[in-house]
């Protein structure tokens, strides 16, 4: 008695089904976008920031925006002996000449532009320090492509009605705060081998430190109000990514303390610890 062989299926002749040959029988299949293609946020981004810097160009030149158009027009007059922008005495101890307004004095002076036309291409710098900011800082803190996206909503939002307030020292050194913290964290933050077993989180250089302590030093000059927070949000990320010895963590970041008081002390204009202009040598 034979037993029956079982059924051997015979080979086929139609080759395996490849991706492209799936996605074309209608299965959906994911394809990775190419790399010359900017991102959402960079596209989103230059959208808002083409748009803002256009809107700009049609601030009235009345309070705020007037002022530092004023403060503009001082500058290109007289760099080294300003006068009072909205009196002819001479300016002692103002705080309206902080780093930012002697750059849009530079920059009058060069092109021979008017303060308001400085306001705004001073507008357009604002704005793409600010959008870049947002994209470092958001790339510092989660690898989701669309936090920054979410991001810009609320600041159109803030400040679609009054497009005077991005050439405002205020914008800038909220800009220059978003460059810091996104340093900070990059300045603290490493990546282990998987082997290691270290914790994340490292000591920054020396060079780091006195970067970061000069810049918190020029938000200050700018907007001192700005610079707390940019302070407590320096603290902040120190407190949750280093993960090193404290030693040589509290000699950089005393260094970096320094840094901040040094720049904010030597400005010529005034003191920003003080609020008092430095005594000129006789």
């Amino acid at each position: 008695m034979s037993l029956p062989s079982s059924a051997t299926p015979a080979p086929s002749d139609a080759p395996p089904s490849s991706p492209s040959r799936a996605g074309a029988d209608g299965v959906d299949q994911y394809v990775a976008a190419p790399r010359w293609l900017p991102s959402p946020y960079v596209l989103l981004a230059g959208l808002l920031w083409a748009v803002l810097s256009a809107a700009a160009w049609q601030v009235p030149m009345c309070c705020e925006a007037g002022l530092n158009a004023a403060v503009a027009e001082r500058l290109r007059a007289d760099l080294l002996h300003p006068t009072f922008p909205m009196t002819d005495l001479p300016a002692v101890a103002s705080a309206h000449y902080s780093p930012y307004a002697v750059l849009q004095g530079l920059g009058a002076r060069a092109s021979g532009l008017s303060g308001q036309t400085v306001l705004a291409l001073s507008a357009a710098v604002n704005l793409a320090l600010l959008l870049t900011g947002i994209g470092r800082l958001a790339r510092v803190l989660t690898p989701n492509r669309w936090v920054p996206v979410l991001a810009l909503i609320p600041l159109a939002l803030i400040h679609w009605a009054d497009p005077g307030r991005w050439s405002a020292p205020s914008t800038f050194a909220v800009a220059l705060t978003l460059h810091l913290w996104a340093w900070t964290g990059r300045a603290v933050t490493r990546v282990p081998r998987p082997v290691s077993g270290r914790l994340p989180g490292r000591c920054p250089r020396w060079a780091e430190a006195a970067g970061i302590g000069a810049l918190l030093g020029l938000v200050l000059l700018v907007h001192p109000p700005t610079a707390l927070g940019a302070a407590l949000g320096v603290v902040a990320l120190i407190a949750v990514v280093q993960r090193t010895r404290i030693r040589p963590t509290v000699r950089r970041w005393a260094l970096a303390a320094l840094c901040a008081a040094a720049v904010a002390a030597v400005w010529p204009y005034y003191n920003g610890l003080t609020a008092e202009r430095a005594p000129s040598s006789a």
